[in-house]
């Protein structure tokens, strides 16, 4: 026997938890028995006669593998099975233009919507590849921009895309990132009336601040996005993101202000996303009172997340991202003018020859991240910083400036969600009463 290449020990405070990259199963133990597990899982033949629960709870866990194993085998199939090759994704920017003005929005916004021409060739594009026979569901992102401002067209074609799949047999998904001050009681209704509809929509802060971030003429930005978060989250799912910097991590007012405008019965299917802005450096942030607020979101009835880095939504097999002008790309963060494809009159997709970014960092020879132990934890940079560092280097290498902090961190943040979540089953947290042994 021989351990896993892709064992990880992960400080969680006052416990440590032991993480497997590939079957992601985990488990904690007190922080001064650390080097006793340690020592099983590196020697796992040493202590397999006396320890034989263990070892096999191990082995079941991936943790330990058999002398002969390939464990690269286990890696490809995890990767093939996480691009999900039986689900189309249409992510569609209807919109470059923003009715607000965030400081950190990444966008250069422009006067530009959805066309009629573009918008008949989406509806091709999504009849022609909703054919293809592996396809099994369907998943339609609104983004932008803020694609609320195109809420027309974001509501013919949502009710035309289910149309499609319900004549095929196909589950539709559709998830709208939205700043949510253009939406109305109304509009959330119809929107919701069509299928399974999930929103995401950001907070800056507490009231005071986000009123600064998100300004509206006659009422606060903040008071009427959470007025419509509690009338949806009664009866869909929504992801509320809080993009924290270090001066609006304020835990005590941003969770009382949740409390006083959130209702019980909604904050069980309010996602509660806690996000550092990417301008803030990391080192500014003070990671208790991170703690507090996830720890707090839980206490009142939200489910917490931590950010999560993992194989981006743009290297899934299916993906595509349609700009408003018809351009096209397998990332949404080309700029609208540059992005590679058009997207043509019978639906199909015009790519140019020789693209080298499409290809993931797995299987791409001559790339840093293959023989990285973090690899499948996180799968090389995504489409866009892959881009840039093949048409520079020819070269794929890691883009974190502090790789094992990092990851460490997300992996962290794993745990932490799955735990939250109550999906521990897979994780070996209960061991075996023979496994109790080695405390001894």
């Amino acid at each position: 026997m021989k351990p896993s290449k892709y064992n990880y020990i992960i400080p969680l405070d006052d416990r440590t938890a032991f993480f497997n990259g590939i079957s992601e199963v985990f488990f904690i133990v007190p922080n001064n028995r650390v080097q006793i597990y340690q020592e099983i899982l590196e020697n796992p033949n040493l202590y397999v006669e006396d320890f034989q629960v263990f070892i096999s709870a191990m082995k079941n866990g991936g943790f330990i593998l058999e002398q002969n194993e390939d464990e690269h085998d286990h890696l490809m199939k995890k990767y093939h099975s996480i691009r999900r090759s039986s689900e189309l994704f249409i992510m569609v920017l209807p919109t470059y233009e923003c009715n607000l003005r965030c400081w950190y929005c990444i966008q250069k916004h422009e006067g530009l919507g959805i066309t009629t021409e573009v918008f008949e060739n989406l509806k091709q594009f999504a009849d022609k590849h909703l054919d293809q026979t592996q396809i099994k569901t369907c998943t339609l992102s609104w983004f932008g921009g803020e694609p609320i401002m195109q809420y027309n067209e974001v509501l013919e074609y949502t009710r035309f895309v289910q149309k499609l799949c319900n004549e095929r047999g196909i589950i539709m998904r559709t998830s709208i990132t939205t700043n949510a001050t253009l939406l109305s009681k109304e509009r959330i209704d119809a929107l919701t009336s069509i299928g399974e509809v999930s929103f995401q929509i950001s907070i800056d802060g507490p009231k005071k601040m986000h009123d600064k971030v998100k300004r509206l003429n006659n009422e606060s930005a903040y008071d009427k996005v959470l007025s419509l978060t509690n009338y949806m989250a009664k009866k869909i799912h929504v992801t509320l993101r809080f993009n924290y910097t270090q001066k609006t991590l304020q835990p005590h007012t941003i969770l009382s202000e949740l409390a006083e405008r959130i209702e019980p019965e909604s904050r069980k299917n309010i996602n509660f996303l806690i996000y550092k802005v990417w301008q803030e450096k990391k080192e500014n942030i003070d990671q208790t009172k991170v703690t507090e607020l996830f720890n707090g979101a839980a206490k009142l009835g939200f489910t917490p997340r931590l950010a999560e880095t993992n194989l981006c939504y743009a290297d899934y097999e299916n993906f595509f991202c349609v700009f408003p002008n018809g351009r096209m790309a397998k990332c949404d963060n080309h700029g609208i003018h540059t992005a590679p494809g058009q997207l043509m009159p019978n639906g199909k997709i015009n790519w140019p020859k020789g693209l080298g970014y499409d290809i993931p960092p797995i299987e791409l020879p001559n790339n840093e991240c293959t023989t990285c132990k973090y690899l499948p934890c996180c799968w090389g940079p995504c489409p866009s910083k892959r881009e840039t560092m093949l048409a520079q280097d020819s070269y794929i290498h890691c883009f974190m400036p502090d790789r094992e902090s990092e990851m460490q961190n997300n992996i962290r943040h794993n745990i932490l969600n799955r735990i939250m979540l109550e999906k521990q089953e897979k994780s070996l947290s209960d061991l075996p009463d023979e496994a109790q042994n080695i405390h001894s």
